[in-house]
């Protein structure tokens, strides 16, 4: 099965500020390790696009921004944001333009910021998610220390692995 961790623990622990977002963020699930920077979607190329993964915004994209007229600045947007991607995180306290915001709003994209460097906040995202998302096994079992040498006892619940832990300590 899939982890996922709540966007609410995401904004609280690696210190995000929220800047819109559609619903109660406790109801926003990521469930990527993986970030992203989108600019080759920005420019056209989404084949290969992950809604899945947040992505960062930083001073490179929003330049690329401000280099369109109005007109592929919004279609170069809505290609982004109807893809609905996770969350998207503007890095540097840059601040996105009404128009970036609006669209966000029309295609419910969580929109988040930081003061942290763009490489940096990607790389304690990273970390972070490789964490919190990382693979997990259950396995019950006794781990008991008899002359300095530890012992892993495993079985199924209730097949008496703690009592055959005693009678080896005796």
């Amino acid at each position: 099965s899939k982890y996922q961790v709540s966007l609410e623990k995401v904004v609280s622990d690696l210190s995000f500020q929220v800047i819109y977002t559609p619903k109660d963020i406790a109801d926003i699930y990521i469930t990527s390790q993986d970030v992203n920077r989108p600019g080759l979607i920005l420019t056209g190329f989404d084949n290969y696009f992950d809604p899945a993964r947040i992505q960062f915004i930083g001073l490179t994209e929003l330049e690329y921004f401000k280099s369109l007229d109005k007109d592929h600045f919004i279609e170069c947007t809505e290609r982004f944001l109807s893809k609905k991607p996770a969350a998207v995180v503007v890095t540097r306290d840059l601040k996105c333009s009404k128009k970036f915001l609006e669209i966000a709003e029309k295609y419910e994209v969580p929109i988040l910021g930081t003061a942290e460097a763009t490489s940096s906040c990607m790389a304690a995202a990273i970390s972070y998610l490789g964490v919190e998302l990382a693979q997990r096994i259950t396995r019950h079992g006794v781990l008991v220390e008899v002359y300095g040498e530890g012992v892993l006892i495993v079985g199924d619940s209730g097949v008496g692995k703690s009592e055959t832990a005693i009678e080896l300590i005796k």
